[in-house]
């Protein structure tokens, strides 16, 4: 039980550190020019794909990898079979939760109103560089001082993020078993529709639309002698962790649905993302391949404040 307990532990939070940001928090109108938003939000990300992957670690005998990693230990062809068929699980659980981490993490943001429909923002999420820009194509540009009849908006943007996963230090024994080495890139395009609350958002909006996304993912190992066995002859083999380094283009598409609810200057943002993927064909360290696809659902919670100056007469 308590190896049991170990890795279903470790490989559903063992990169939950580096949860891809993908929640799509903004309405369809964009930060007025020259003027900032800040936040932070709190998001996790929860994806069938390796949730299904997990439920096959029940059987999975830690203290068995563990001992074959000594190099001096000498195991039964029975013995090297077993670690065989846990290696194979361990890697296609560790490929899995990378390609699309379960987890959460915190989210901090700055957005800047460039121009008359143009705002770009940073955000520092869970260990990622996140970089976007909106376009706003329907609706006023005002801010909440300059009176529009108008209430609804709509604008397009891409948001990009680089992010290198790793495991933390204390999911070791599962590192030093395949040595897996993570790092991913992702692109965002969001279409965005949304109707405010009073006069330019002075209560906030209601926003929904369409979002895809494709990401860049790249993992490799190193072609390592794991242990040695025996064959039932007597003799020696060797086994040994394949080398891998695969690089995989995933499309995703979805939708999301947002709120912004407040009243001027600082705002609640509950927010729900969700998309669906076929993740594609990947190698596993012992030389077999497996196929993954699946849903990821987004929720998200976190705080906005608006800092600037009205925009009327300019």
């Amino acid at each position: 039980m308590r190896n049991v307990i170990f890795w279903a532990s470790a490989l559903t939070f063992v990169l939950q550190s580096c949860v891809a940001p993908r929640s799509v928090l903004n309405s369809g109108k964009v930060t007025p020019k020259e003027n900032f938003a800040a936040g932070w939000q709190y998001a996790g990300n929860i994806s069938t794909a390796p949730l299904s992957k997990a439920t096959e670690l029940v059987n999975l005998n830690i203290d068995q990898i563990a001992a074959a990693q000594n190099m001096l230990d000498t195991l039964s062809q029975a013995d090297a079979e077993l670690l065989n068929q846990n290696l194979e699980i361990v890697g296609q659980a560790a490929i899995a939760y990378a390609a699309d981490p379960i987890g959460a993490g915190s989210q901090f943001y700055l957005r800047y109103g460039l121009i008359d429909r143009v705002d770009i923002g940073y955000k520092y999420a869970s260990g990622a560089h996140v970089f976007d820009a909106q376009y706003q194509f329907l609706g006023p540009v005002g801010n909440v001082e300059d009176i529009t009849d108008e209430r609804w908006y709509g604008s397009i943007g891409v948001q990009y993020a680089g992010q290198k996963v790793s495991i933390p230090a204390w999911a070791t024994p599962l590192q030093n078993a395949i040595n897996f080495d993570f790092s991913r890139r992702d692109v965002m395009v969001p279409l965005t529709f949304s109707y405010s609350f009073g006069n330019e958002e002075e209560y906030g909006s209601i926003a929904m639309g369409l979002v895809g996304n494709y990401t860049r993912f790249k993992y490799s190992t190193f072609n390592t002698d794991f242990a040695q066995y025996i064959n039932p002859d007597g003799s020696v083999n060797i086994l040994a962790i394949q080398a891998v380094d695969q690089k995989s283009d995933i499309f995703a598409y979805g939708g999301f649905v947002n709120l912004k609810l407040g009243y001027k200057y600082v705002y609640v943002l509950p927010a729900l993302s969700f998309y669906y993927q076929d993740y594609g064909q990947f190698q596993n360290v012992i030389g077999s391949s497996f196929h993954l696809k699946g849903w990821t659902f987004v929720p998200s919670i976190g705080l906005r404040a608006r800092i600037g100056k009205s925009t009327r007469n300019k």
